[in-house]
């Protein structure tokens, strides 16, 4: 009896030594993995090489179908770092309660995550994804990061999962740190590298608006930088500016504004090398070292034949406009001649049949035709003075006139039409005017008839006065 018991004992103590020697090689091959992970981590040069080394390393011992890597820089909403599937990338957490454990050092095994709201998605086929999640997460100095597991499998999960994945936090740790770490790199290079294109996109649209050539000369103005060896497809052979200007004009404009160390703007330059069919603006301004030493000068020479057409083609036009104006003054102060001349005929006539017997409505048809006539002939007199004024001869005829007596007849005629509205139309005149002025009683009539029928039509209620004064 006391045999068998210690037989029994003796069985225990080899199978416990079994059990620790494949725990010891168990250990042992988790060892090595996770240094070769941390081997491949440190190798890796971008963050989905690290999340890639990561899982590798993981599902050696935990079995997963999907992983994720959110993070969080605000303590408020979690957002996806890193996947195994494009199809998560567009997911975010709230932080909440699994969050906030899995980030204080707890491994969460979730074994029917639908029930809770963290991962309840209306999309049945993303929730199918989810059927068992484990959760593991750190804080680190940018933040908190979480890493999910997922398994469609129900059940995949254990405390045996849990136990392995927390051997390999110190992994997890240094991968998620390594991957915020690679993405706030790649986030800086990518804005800087957008920065730098920007600023090359800004030069280049500069260059192509401000100016067409750029060049940089040393004191003697000999070339040290050509933005191109080529205008126009015409090669650049000389080495100095003054020399390829060969203008003594402009040379000597640039040779000044040297000697007072000043900058030289839009000097245009008609070059001979074009045959004289390109004009070039040439703008210029000195620089400096840090000592303050003057150095040269740098510059643009911007195409403007364009410019140089637009203004031609201006003054062309202005000209044709010019002439094609004093032809239509002249053929409109011809027609208004003509026209008035057989009108004159017609007043003359209508005058002849005022003496004659005529009966009443014959004499209204006279006074219809009369009016309609000294209308007429009034439209030729404006048509006439408006050809005058564009050609340059229209000319006052000013003689003695009875100032108040011309102010009179215009103000009568305006008289009944302020009545109709109701507004007062007077007339005051200082004691000082003389009875006689020297003006055109026409255009005089023409003036105040323009500026009280004004006032009349747009007052309302009121009253117009039109006061006289020397």
């Amino acid at each position: 009896m006391k045999n068998h018991s210690e037989k029994e004992q003796f069985q225990e103590i080899l199978l416990e030594l079994k059990r620790s020697k494949e725990r010891e090689a168990q250990l042992h091959k988790e060892n090595q993995v996770i240094l070769h992970g941390l081997s491949a981590i440190s190798d890796a040069q971008t963050k989905e090489d690290i999340f890639n080394g990561l899982l590798n390393v993981i599902k050696e011992f935990v079995e997963f179908d999907n992983a994720i890597v959110v993070s969080s820089t605000d303590k408020d909403s979690f957002s996806v770092l890193a996947s195994t599937n494009p199809y998560f990338d567009h997911l975010t957490w709230r932080y909440n309660d699994l969050f906030h454990r899995a980030c204080h050092d707890e491994t969460i095994i979730l074994f029917q995550p639908h029930k809770t709201n963290e991962f309840l998605f209306k999309n049945t086929e993303l929730q199918s994804l989810f059927s068992s999640v484990a959760i593991c997460g750190l804080k680190s100095h940018s933040g908190y990061a979480v890493i999910i597991l997922a398994c469609s499998k129900f059940g995949a999960y254990s405390t045996l999962e849990k136990e392995k994945i927390e051997r390999f936090m110190p992994l997890v740790e240094r991968a998620v740190i390594d991957i915020d770490y690679k993405e706030r790199l790649n986030a800086m290079v990518s804005l800087k590298t957008k920065e730098l294109f920007l600023s090359k996109e800004r030069f280049q649209d500069f260059a192509e608006t401000v100016g067409d050539w750029f060049w940089e000369t040393d004191p003697q103005f000999n070339f040290t930088y050509l933005s191109d060896t080529k205008i126009n497809n015409t090669s650049i052979i000389s080495q100095n500016l003054l020399s390829l200007i060969s203008n003594d004009f402009i040379n000597s404009t640039i040779i000044e504004s040297e000697k007072r160390l000043a900058p030289f703007h839009e000097v245009e330059w008609n070059p001979d090398i074009f045959n004289n069919k390109i004009w070039l603006s040439l703008s210029g301004k000195p620089f400096f070292d840090e000592f303050g030493t003057f150095v040269g000068y740098r510059g643009t020479a911007k195409d403007i034949s364009a410019r140089k057409k637009r203004i031609r083609d201006i003054q062309t036009a202005k000209i044709e406009a010019e002439k094609a104006n004093k032809a239509k003054s002249q053929f409109l102060a011809m027609m208004s001649h003509e026209i008035r001349t057989p009108l004159n005929s017609i007043l003359g006539l209508v005058d002849v049949f005022h003496s004659s017997l005529l009966s009443e409505e014959q004499l209204d048809w006279l006074n219809q035709m009369e009016s309609s006539s000294q209308l007429l002939l009034t439209i030729i007199s404006d048509v006439l003075d408006i050809s005058r004024i564009e050609a340059g001869t229209f000319v006052l005829n000013e003689q003695p006139i009875d100032l108040l007596r011309s102010l009179n007849t215009s103000i009568n005629f305006l008289d009944t039409r302020a009545k109709d509205k109701g507004i007062n139309l007077t007339v005051t005149a200082s004691q000082k005017i003389p009875k006689y002025v020297f003006a055109d009683a026409t255009r005089l009539s023409q003036i105040i008839f323009n500026l009280v029928g004004n006032a009349i039509k747009f007052t309302n209620h009121g009253h117009v006065v039109v006061k006289v004064d020397k």
